[in-house]
């Protein structure tokens, strides 16, 4: 634990790790393992506070941010979430933490006061989640008139209301989006990796954490999208009609071409799209979409790559059946689980 508040004071984490950290830090700030780290943390570096004082200072952080006291929130409640401590946490204390290194103190009851002072001026800052179980879909609509369509699997993270001079959201999963034009506010996706800052466009992103690819396609308007690999990151302005294909594995970018007024998402007959998909990824897809468990049994199929867009609201038994039309694939059913393995 000691180790990775070293690494977030240090601002040694990505933005995604940042982002988790910070809310596993809050969510767990009660806990006296928590409060011994961080004392023990800040008394290495000459700070003179004990466990009671950091433990105060946190209650005290926690009542200024709404986060005191036992709270239940449902995917669509709106709440004031360890999001909105990272605009204290993420900026007062870093900071405070260099600042007391490079003088020789490190002061935490300073950092608490500076993120006491940010978190005032954030309470009205309030966000809320959604998060779509697997084989349905839902719609979100933002304040500032933008439409979320989200696909099986996926979880949002927005706020009640835009402040500021861009608008962003966090998103594990697929979604269409349609964004309202707002030139003086960019508005701004974030998902691991990946990064699509837009004025007013449409498009397609498809980031799930527990998948290795990401995937953007642009309908209308114009995106930049910002990808990161290995401490670099790569800008890549979009037009309507690219598809861009990213392996966070390998770091491989691939640009495609498709008809974009021909363009059908997943919201519309539930369309599926595979671009040069492993098998493997294609099983990941369809057990989302559909709520069915399926599994790849062997190396060889799992690595097969396919080209095949589904359009009509085609059942899983359907898609399966086309995808294997050569014989590739033994596809068999247990006790609602679907098995695939190599027929060849």
């Amino acid at each position: 634990m000691t180790d990775k508040l070293k690494q977030y004071f240090n601002g040694e984490m990505t933005a995604a790790e940042e982002v988790e950290f910070q809310r596993w830090l809050v969510s767990h700030s009660d806990d006296p393992a928590v409060v011994q780290a961080m004392s023990a943390l800040f008394d290495g570096n000459g700070s003179e506070m004990d466990s009671k004082s950091v433990e105060s200072s946190l209650d005290s952080l926690k009542d200024r941010l709404g986060l005191s006291g036992s709270h239940r929130f449902s995917s669509r409640s709106i709440l004031i979430t360890a999001l909105a401590a990272c605009i204290c946490l993420a900026v007062a204390l870093p900071l405070t933490f260099h600042a007391g290194r490079s003088t020789g103190r490190s002061d935490l009851s300073e950092a608490v006061e500076q993120a006491q002072e940010a978190a005032s001026q954030a309470q009205n800052l309030r966000w809320a989640e959604v998060k779509v179980p697997n084989g349905r879909i839902d719609t979100l609509c933002l304040a500032d008139g933008s439409t979320i369509f989200m696909n099986s699997g996926s979880r949002v993270t927005y706020p009640a209301s835009f402040e500021g001079n861009n608008r962003t959201i966090f998103v594990d999963g697929e979604i269409f989006a349609r964004i309202a034009k707002d030139p003086s506010r960019p508005f701004i996706v974030r998902s691991g990796d990946a990064t699509v800052r837009v004025l007013g466009t449409t498009f397609n992103l498809k980031s799930y954490s527990d998948s290795d690819r990401i995937e953007a396609s642009l309908i209308e308007g114009s995106v930049q999208l910002e990808l990161n690999f290995n401490d670099a990151s790569k800008q890549i302005l979009m037009q309507p009609g690219n598809r861009v294909m990213f392996d966070r594995v390998s770091g491989n970018v691939e640009i495609q071409d498709f008809a974009a007024r021909d363009f059908k998402s997943f919201k519309d007959g539930r369309a599926l799209h595979f671009a040069n998909l492993s098998m493997d990824d294609i099983a990941q897809e369809l057990s989302r979409t559909f709520g069915v468990k399926i599994v790849v049994v062997d190396e060889h199929l799992a690595r097969t790559k396919f080209f095949a867009y589904f359009t009509n609201s085609e059942d899983l038994d359907q898609i399966l059946a086309a995808m294997n039309i050569n014989g590739i694939m033994k596809i068999r059913k247990r006790d609602g689980v679907v098995y695939l393995s190599s027929n060849i």
